[in-house]
């Protein structure tokens, strides 16, 4: 039944001239594996088929990804008014769904979990995360300090590190081990 009115709607505003407009919906499904949301178009409430999400960043094999959630404000554009030949175009922030207080010029990326990377706006990256999960190597040019340098640099632990021996049960101590450089 959806489809019909939706062909009537799409007809109606081909006939007004309203072809291709963009409007509102909300988010009543959406599909991992496609990339596609079905959209409760608004005023009427009339649910549209599965459609296709814009996103930036997308290649084959990469991409940035972030799916939407059921109850998500979208803003789709139909085809020549045709909400069921039409493209989500994105989120929308609202009242229910408020952007993040963030300063001109910087980039913030938050998750609702509250992790966040922030690019600031004088030079300096802020991330706050339970857990980080680097897969690959990890290469520093310059210093890495633990707790804001309170305990010292990892340099000065390793070499403390190094440093330190241990009593042998056989008797004497350990030697200090070699600094793998």
């Amino acid at each position: 039944m959806d489809a019909f009115w939706n062909a009537v709607k799409a007809r109606a505003a081909a006939l007004d001239g309203l072809s291709g407009q963009a409007r509102f919906g909300v988010v009543a499904s959406f599909d991992t594996a496609a990339y596609a949301a079905r959209v409760m178009m608004q005023p009427e409430n009339l649910l549209s088929g599965w459609l296709p999400v814009l996103t930036s960043w997308v290649g084959g094999g990469w991409g940035m990804a972030a799916p939407l959630s059921p109850g998500d404000q979208v803003l789709v554009l139909g085809q020549e008014g045709d909400s069921e030949q039409a493209v989500v175009l994105g989120r929308v922030w609202s009242s229910a769904d408020a952007p993040p207080a963030t300063p001109v010029g910087e980039f913030w990326l938050v998750h609702q979990s509250g992790s966040f990377i922030k690019l600031r706006n004088d030079g300096t990256i802020a991330m706050q995360a339970s857990t980080v999960s680097i897969e690959g190597n990890l290469m520093v040019s310059g210093e890495i300090s633990d707790l804001g340098g309170q305990h010292g640099s990892v340099d000065a632990l390793r070499q403390a590190y190094d440093g330190h021996v241990h009593p042998d049960p056989q008797g004497g101590q350990t030697g200090t081990t070699s600094a793998v450089v």
